[in-house]
């Protein structure tokens, strides 16, 4: 035991030693004041930030930017749930479009669903439901009994094969 507590203190010893040098090292890390603020500095700090965001606020906007973009469809329908789908990205926190990136989701958009209105609302609607991060095309409804499919975007029949 006795042997013990002496490699114990050899051991603090060298510790301490190597502590030592370490916090010499790192004099230029961030210390404590030593003197509070008085009431009047605090005052001047607040102003000072006040007038910092107030310059931020000058920056342009993205959501500002993407309002020059016209909707690919005006009719009513269509602009009531674009404004859900916007909403319900706010909300997941997810963050808002670029102007090209709202560019690009239009015309795909419009690809997916060969033009239709309804079928743009469907499919924002989907997504919106299923808590989707983006807006996908439908999935082919099937057509009876047969292995026909009808694309609802289409409108035209396409016919799969059976495995």
């Amino acid at each position: 035991m006795v042997r013990d507590s002496e490699i114990s203190l050899i051991r603090s010893k060298s510790g301490s030693k190597g502590g030592k040098t370490t916090q010499t090292k790192n004099k230029n890390f961030a210390k404590a004041k030593i003197k509070a603020n008085t009431e009047y500095e605090i005052e001047y700090e607040s102003e000072y930030e006040s007038d910092v965001l107030e310059s931020e606020k000058k920056t342009p906007n993205m959501s500002k930017q993407t309002e020059i973009i016209p909707l690919p469809f005006n009719t009513p329908e269509f602009e009531e749930i674009w404004a859900e789908w916007l909403k319900y990205r706010k909300e997941r926190r997810w963050g808002v479009y670029t102007p090209t990136g709202l560019k690009r989701t239009f015309k795909k958009l419009l690809r997916d669903c060969g033009g239709d209105c309804s079928t743009a609302v469907e499919m924002i609607d989907t997504a919106i439901s299923c808590t989707w991060q983006g807006i996908f095309p439908l999935k082919p409804i099937l057509n009876g009994k047969t292995n026909k499919r009808e694309s609802p975007a289409v409108g035209k029949e396409i016919e799969f094969d059976r495995p």
